[in-house]
């Protein structure tokens, strides 16, 4: 068996891989503006660290982020615990992952992996549209800015445009497993307050507990913030809800004539708009290298 010593590395690729590569590109940009010359990747890692703030200035140049305000300070404040990166800038994350220079339309964006259907897969242009409908849907229902969405959902397609939906109106979204309990969802929602709640209602034959309806129905007695509740499939509206309740197919359906970047919301660079990563879902990496506004923002992304 092929044994790898501690600081052996698991694969290296070729040359031309390497030379074509979005960080091969950003080491010549950094070498071109700083006159100095980095002849491995750990010379460069040393410069990201000692020179951090020079190392995120030419980054945020390089990769061409559509941002607004100022770039300097590039970070205020050297203690690891309270330090903040770019703490005059304002960015959309989804707004600038689904421009429509970055790459064609025509590309696939998501590939939603299934056990009992086939694989299904959206390109930019689609997941564009089905976002922007969504997002102008939410605003209507009166989500704003900082506002919390959440949501039990399972893996797929709806839950990736309904997180993107919702940072591009700058909210916070939330998700847990259909399979969690009632009192586990409600501890991790509840003390957000949410004002939105999406999820599944059709039960799948490898569901274990209760129904998803029956759980989202008590979920949504739990939560008093909630304006409205968002079905993400089509099965039948349970009954005992006192809000009302939205189908995501309906909400994809509304008049697309809205820019996608008239609806996006800036936050502060730094801020994370996610808090779980949906792990079965594949996005595909096509998008080009001004799509890496997680790695300027310095937090945990869905995507």
């Amino acid at each position: 068996m092929l044994q790898a010593g501690p600081r052996d590395p698991i694969f290296v690729p070729d040359a031309t891989a390497m030379a074509r590569s979005q960080l091969s590109a950003f080491v010549r940009y950094c070498e071109t503006v700083t006159g100095r010359s980095y002849s491995d990747y750990s010379g460069f890692e040393q410069f990201s660290c000692n020179q951090f703030r020079a190392f995120w200035r030419l980054f945020l140049r390089w990769c061409k982020l559509d941002v607004e305000g100022e770039l300097e300070p590039v970070c205020a404040g050297d203690s690891c615990e309270s330090a903040s990166f770019f703490p005059r800038l304002r960015l959309n994350f989804v707004e600038n992952l689904l421009q429509q220079e970055h790459a064609s339309d025509d590309l696939p964006a998501v590939t939603a992996c299934h056990a009992d259907r086939p694989r299904e897969r959206l390109t930019r242009g689609e997941l564009r549209d089905r976002v922007r409908s969504v997002a102008a849907s939410l605003r209507d229902m009166g989500v704003a800015e900082g506002d919390r969405v959440v949501a039990i959902a399972r893996n797929g397609n709806e839950a990736i445009v309904a997180a993107l939906a919702t940072a591009a109106v700058g909210a916070t979204f939330s998700s847990c497993a259909p399979d969690m309990g009632v009192f586990s969802i409600l501890s991790r929602f509840a003390p957000i307050e949410p004002v939105i709640l999406m999820g599944h209602l059709r039960s799948e034959r490898w569901d274990i507990g209760a129904p998803v309806a029956a759980s989202l129905v008590e979920v949504a007695a739990g939560l008093p913030s909630l304006k409205a509740i968002v079905a993400l499939d089509d099965e039948a509206a349970p009954n005992g809800v006192a809000c009302p309740i939205h189908r995501l197919t309906d909400l994809m359906k509304r008049d697309r004539r809205w820019l996608l970047e008239a609806l996006c919301v800036r936050p502060p660079a730094v801020r994370a708009f996610f808090l779980r990563h949906d792990r079965a879902t594949q996005v595909h990496s096509a998008w080009r290298r001004r799509d890496v506004a997680r790695a300027s923002e310095g937090a945990p992304a869905a995507l």
